[in-house]
Order: C-alpha cells, then sequence, then structure tokens
C-alpha cells in the first residue's frame, strides 16, 4: 500500500501529468482556433460569392431594364403618335414605381438586409 500511495505523490508523476495535460490542453486551443479561422474564411467565401453574384444580377438587371424602357417608350410613341407623350407617360409610370418602393422599403428592403445579417452572424 505505501508503494502505491508513494507513486501518486511522486512529483515526477505529477510534473508528466501536468505537461501531459498542458499539451492537450495547448492541442485543444489550437485545433478551436483552426476550426474558427476555417469557419471564418467560409463564412468570407459565401458572402464574397453573394455580393459578386449581386453585382452581377444587378448589372443584366440594369441593362434589361434600359433596353425595355427604351422598346416601351418606342411602343408608347408608335401608339400616342407623340414622342413627348410617350416620354411623360414613361416618366409617370417610373415615378410611380420608385413611389410604391420607397412606401414598401421597410417590407421589400429592410427586413430582407436584416434578415440576411442575422443568418450571417448566426
Amino acid at each position: 500500500m505505501n508503494n502505491i500511495s508513494s507513486q501518486t505523490h511522486d512529483p515526477d508523476t505529477i510534473l508528466s501529468t501536468l505537461g501531459e495535460s498542458y499539451e492537450y490542453i495547448r492541442t485543444i486551443i489550437s485545433n478551436n482556433i483552426e476550426i474558427k479561422k476555417l469557419e471564418l474564411l467560409n463564412l468570407v467565401r459565401l458572402s464574397a460569392s453573394k455580393v459578386i453574384l449581386g453585382i452581377v444580377l444587378g448589372f443584366v438587371a440594369f441593362f434589361l431594364s434600359c433596353i425595355l424602357m427604351v422598346l416601351s417608350v418606342y411602343g408608347l410613341y408608335l401608339y400616342f403618335d407623340s414622342f413627348l407623350y410617350a416620354l411623360l407617360t414613361m416618366g409617370g409610370l417610373l415615378l410611380f414605381i420608385c413611389i410604391v418602393l420607397f412606401l414598401l422599403r421597410d417590407i421589400l428592403i429592410y427586413r430582407k438586409i436584416d434578415k440576411a445579417m442575422n443568418q450571417i452572424i448566426d
């Protein structure tokens, strides 16, 4: 019995146990840091891909809307037989769309941005 109790209180055994525990803790912390780095890198990759996709889709939508507006003005010109009435009609339509978007900005824009930011944070 003395032999077992003297081994558990041996300073070399305690120091080696502490050294092993220190190495385990250091490895766990190092692994956690690497995992957090990989998660952050994945988040940056996803965010960057969404931003690039948004920019590309924005350019495509912009050019398509420009072409559609020109064609609409031309169609209205043919209908009214007046370029001025065609431009005024298109301007009024665009003003109406802008007012509707302004009034619905909370629902259409702010909530979606807030939801996207909450998903990124979580």
